[in-house]
């Protein structure tokens, strides 16, 4: 096992990088990297750590998980992140007007025909009416989108929902 010696000087490092980043003294950081930091440093905090993973785990920390206070390499982790990104993406979101106003109507759909189409599909209406948010990931509506406007992709539909849908921030 890493020495607790070893960990707390991987944490000062880590903390001290994380603060001047929190302070705006540090730039040009992506989120990955800065999330790590912190991932890593929540970990060695309440775990040991065998020695053979350690600079792996440095590296790759979100391949790692926690089990009874020692940190292991988890075989899943790129299905469970996997899963995290579907749940990210599923969980965007964007007031119907919004969605009117960057998905549907760019791609020729007017208010009229959605008023047509919420006439006659009793499950598409109830989609629409009884939300306030369109989600992106609600199949009805995924169903709708692909139907009526076959030539934009899922990503391309991500990435609009990424773009003008509602923040949590």
């Amino acid at each position: 096992m890493i020495t607790q010696e070893e960990k707390q000087s991987k944490i000062n490092e880590l903390s001290n990088l994380i603060a001047q980043y929190d302070n705006g003294e540090r730039e040009n950081l992506n989120a990955e990297e800065y999330s790590n930091w912190v991932k890593i440093v929540d970990m060695l905090r309440h775990s040991d750590i065998d020695e053979n993973i350690y600079e792996d785990f440095l590296i790759y920390p979100t391949h790692y998980k926690v089990i009874d206070n020692v940190i292991f390499y988890n075989e899943n982790w790129a299905k469970e992140e996997e899963d995290a990104e579907n749940l990210r993406i599923a969980k965007l979101h964007m007031t119907k007007y919004d969605f009117f106003k960057h998905i549907l109507q760019p791609n020729g759909i007017t208010y009229p025909m959605l008023l047509q189409v919420l006439q006659t599909s009793e499950e598409m209406s109830a989609a629409w009416d009884l939300c306030q948010y369109v989600y992106r990931g609600d199949e009805t509506l995924n169903r709708f989108i692909f139907s009526q406007i076959p030539n934009l992709t899922p990503a391309e539909l991500t990435a609009i929902f990424e773009q003008y849908g509602v923040t949590n921030d």
